[in-house]
């Protein structure tokens, strides 16, 4: 059997539950079993309530719940305590039942996706067949998508943003590489046919990459935004939000109404790499200063000489040759950049001597008799 504990209760306190085995039903050698701190998945609850799901339990054990609050004077009242019991049978994918009580309803249920009521959907369509993506610029058709109504679209993260009827949506989904803020946007003057976007983003690790466990978990959203220099479509949408590297998020894509066609999902970081590698080499018959570095990922470089810009190369570029400099010493920074971000910078110094040809070289020694 599995079982659903809860307190959601209007009028209850913030809670924090713990389930237990016992046993030996006298509290003595009690085992952990599953705890919640707050929940978000049940409708017209309090605000901090407490939610278990799925939790294996067999018949004739004794488990304790116990139930306590947020933290000393934060709460505290009467509420209540619900437990649903529900015997698991083989997922039926057309009734609208999630019968293995795995959270996960007819084709969103993994034991379902080959079943004859669930093929002939479009790679894309819904989200438990979505499109993986990855960082940067990602080609997007929705031409082949129908409109989803589960999870019911939820915009109240972007109020006052354009927000459409989220039609002909697809589904993407993206792991982050790094934890940092990243740009998530449908900016492409190329789109065509699919010039007006709204985007939603899901976070699909917190969801325990459960398509039925979606709602909830939307971390962000946008209809349209006017930010990026372009050039760009009219009402393209853009979401800047901290991601975790390793975490997977669903990225929902649709259009305000009836627009359907292909576009390009961006996934940007809005971190660079910093610069490693730096090296300087000098030639005093030249006056000539290379200085060298490690390839990396920028759009472009830019190099500073006595804190005064002296290029900015292509970010591909792993040298550069400052040329006919005087004797002297200089002091270089050679700085990534990446959409505007600049990345961490390294500095060298660059002695510059002169050479005038001479043939001999002669040393002034004190308390030395023999040079070897």
């Amino acid at each position: 059997m599995v079982a659903e504990i809860h307190t959601c209760d209007p009028l209850a306190w913030d809670t924090d539950l713990l389930v237990y085995e016992d046993p030996t039903n006298d509290c003595s050698a009690m085992t952990e079993l599953a705890c919640n701190g707050d929940a978000s998945v049940l409708p017209g609850c309090q605000g901090f309530y407490s939610h278990i799901q799925f939790l294996s339990v067999s018949a004739g054990v004794t488990y304790r719940i116990r139930v306590g609050s947020y933290g000393l004077g934060t709460g505290g009242g009467v509420g209540t305590l619900t437990v649903n019991m529900q015997i698991a049978t083989p997922e039926i994918c057309d009734d609208g039942i999630d019968n293995d009580v795995d959270g996960a309803i007819d084709c969103l249920d993994s034991d379902c996706f080959a079943d004859p009521s669930c093929t002939g959907i479009a790679t894309g369509d819904e989200c438990f067949v979505a499109i993986e993506v990855f960082d940067g610029a990602n080609p997007i058709d929705n031409q082949p998508f129908t409109t989803s109504t589960d999870p019911p679209v939820d915009y109240t993260l972007c109020p006052g943003t354009g927000n459409g009827a989220m039609a002909f949506d697809g589904w993407w989904e993206y792991e982050a590489t790094e934890t940092a803020d990243y740009w998530i946007h449908t900016c492409d003057p190329g789109a065509v046919g699919w010039n007006d976007t709204d985007v939603i983003v899901y976070d699909f690790t917190a969801a325990g990459f459960d398509c039925a466990n979606l709602a909830g978990n939307e971390i962000a959203c946008n209809g349209d935004s006017f930010i990026l220099p372009g050039p760009c479509q009219n009402w393209y949408s853009l979401i800047e939000l901290p991601l975790v590297a390793g975490n997977r998020y669903m990225i929902r894509i649709g259009t305000y109404s009836v627009f359907v066609g292909t576009g390009t999902l961006t996934i940007q970081s809005l971190t660079c790499p910093p610069m490693t590698g730096l090296s300087v080499a000098t030639d005093c018959n030249t006056g000539e200063v290379t200085l060298s570095w490690d390839a990396n990922a920028y759009d472009s470089i830019d190099l500073t000489r006595d804190g005064v810009l002296i290029a900015s190369v292509p970010g591909n570029d792993t040298s550069y040759v400052d040329l006919g400099l005087a004797p002297g010493s200089y002091t270089y920074e050679v700085q990534g950049v990446c959409a505007g971000i600049f990345g961490g910078s390294e500095t060298v110094v660059a002695n510059v001597a002169s050479y005038g040809g001479e043939s001999d070289v002669i040393f002034g020694l004190e308390g030395v008799d023999q040079i070897d």
